[in-house]
């Protein structure tokens, strides 16, 4: 799967990642076989990409379809399950973003998905998450570039996710 990623200009990352994501919503079985390709393969791809650059060309097409899947209601919740390993490397480069640039959108988006389910938004909130998310949501560019819009919203339904589901220093 990472050699596939690396080959870029014939998306054959992105197109594996699509015939899992359609595997898990045409039975349990081929739902289970592939959430277990997902978790024993792409997962310690991402990993192993992504502590280099977690924005790299082959990280990028990795997250894109786990995105995909992830955006998928019937499976999102497995999905959550699937990847969670995944969340803290995404809340370290999330915290250590002064500014959100567009090629960086899917992360954040990846990040808001993963943050609804109340366990891992009680996992990822913290202080520090919150005071990024309001310092991303104060950011003036971020809020009226038309390109980042989406982005912006994906930061705020970060914020919503912790504060829900985060402990009363998060509120505080």
């Amino acid at each position: 799967l990472g050699f596939m990623s690396c080959v870029v200009s014939y998306d054959l990352g992105r197109r594996c990642l699509d015939l899992l994501r359609r595997m898990m919503l045409s039975s349990d079985q081929c739902r289970e076989e592939a959430g277990r390709g997902v978790k024993t393969i792409v997962v310690p791809t991402v990993m192993a990409f992504g502590e280099e650059n977690i924005n790299s060309d082959v990280t990028k097409t990795i997250l894109l379809g786990l995105l995909d899947m992830v955006q998928e209601q019937q499976i999102r919740e497995e999905v959550c399950d699937i990847i969670e390993e995944l969340l803290p490397m995404m809340l370290t480069w999330f915290l250590a973003e002064e500014y959100l640039m567009e090629a960086e959108a899917h992360i954040v988006k990846l990040l808001a998905y993963i943050t609804g389910p109340e366990e891992y938004a009680q996992k990822a909130a913290s202080p520090d998450l919150a005071a990024r998310c309001i310092s991303h949501l104060e950011n003036k560019a971020l809020f009226d570039s038309q390109r980042l819009r989406s982005t912006w919203m994906d930061v705020l339904r970060i914020s919503q996710n912790i504060v829900k589901y985060g402990s009363a220093d998060i509120v505080d």
